[in-house]
């Protein structure tokens, strides 16, 4: 059996349970919520066909160009969704601060764009593998420098959330363990992508005819650990609801926005910015404590308001004539 035959069908053996259990997760906590769950899908897929297509590619006589050159693109690409789906768990992760400690989310969906552009750049280099090697290389290494960077920065943000870990809920941790646990194993794989893409005369790091030895346990062995850090902190923490998760983008607005007409403190906690906040953050939530003026005025007037999260009809904000007329109808009354 040729070796790199018995790495591919090793990686079809590890990825295979992970794409189930990608899948799991992924329902699990929602496709729309989090896109980070989805990009394990995304790799998972692409490790196991690349696996598949490199076992096929050695099982014919002769070996087919095409096979080789469609496992070479799908194994040149798989760094972004992985990096894709680190950043979008540090956004999961960021939804679990409240709105004095968490980071700007619009920074955030911002940091997807360049690692997409790195995408781009290595479907565009592994397609061109076979026709102008020269070519594909310099479109490899726009893109391997750009994962790096982006590397990088993503490790920096992780080591950011960790710094603030005891301002997250307790069961939401380890997702913020799991990404800091992840980055040397990152590195190790970003190391090994480098050295195959800009030392081109080593026959040690190739990613197809380079050192099994060297591709295993500097590639396929970091990519794994990866996974398995991701969706074991998929399992263990709490869903995030639809409500939360709308608070949590909401929140940093309003906080802003109250920031800026100089009302929250620069480093003022989490109690005193959601007080003053006041009664648009308290509605979202549901609290009760939200109708605390409101109820002691009605209770003079012999009325007492609904007790659920939804505000009163004769509390909300009159906006036309007919309503006004309505209002005054009902103040008569």
């Amino acid at each position: 059996m040729i070796p790199t035959t018995s790495l591919a069908i090793a990686q079809l053996i590890l990825f295979t349970p992970c794409l189930l259990l990608s899948i799991y997760v992924t329902i699990r906590h929602g496709f729309g919520r989090q896109s980070g769950w989805l990009y394990l899908i995304i790799f998972t897929i692409v490790r196991v066909l690349g696996a598949a297509l490199e076992v096929a590619a050695n099982s014919t006589h002769p070996p087919k160009t095409s096979l080789y050159v469609a496992a070479a693109t799908l194994s040149s690409v798989g760094l972004s969704p992985l990096l894709l789906a680190m950043l979008g768990l540090e956004a999961r992760a960021n939804n679990t601060l409240d709105v004095a400690h968490a980071f700007s989310h619009r920074l955030i969906g911002l940091m997807h764009l360049p690692t997409l552009l790195a995408l781009v750049f290595s479907i565009i280099g592994g397609t061109n593998i076979s026709s102008n090697i020269h070519t594909a290389r310099t479109w490899l290494r726009v893109a391997i420098i750009i994962f790096f960077v982006m590397y990088l920065a993503q490790s920096v943000l992780a080591l950011l959330l960790f710094s603030r870990v005891k301002y997250v809920p307790r069961p939401d941790r380890v997702l913020i363990y799991a990404l800091c646990a992840s980055i040397p194993f990152f590195a190790v794989r970003l190391i090994y992508a480098v050295l195959d893409d800009f030392l081109t005369h080593s026959a040690t790091f190739q990613l197809i005819n380079g050192s099994i030895v060297a591709r295993g346990l500097m590639a396929t062995l970091e990519e794994f650990i990866i996974v398995v850090l991701y969706l074991t902190a998929g399992c263990m923490i709490p869903k995030l609801t639809k409500a939360a998760a709308r608070h949590a983008w909401t929140g940093h607005a309003e906080a802003k926005a109250a920031t800026a007409e100089g009302i929250a403190p620069v480093n003022g906690d989490a109690a005193q910015v959601q007080q003053q906040q006041g009664y648009t953050q308290q509605h979202t939530m549901g609290q009760e404590g939200g109708y605390a003026q409101q109820q002691g005025l009605h209770q003079q007037d012999g009325y007492l308001p609904p007790t659920s999260g939804r505000e009163p009809r004769r509390n909300r904000k009159v906006r036309g004539p007919i309503h006004m007329l309505i209002r005054w109808i009902q103040d008569k009354k």
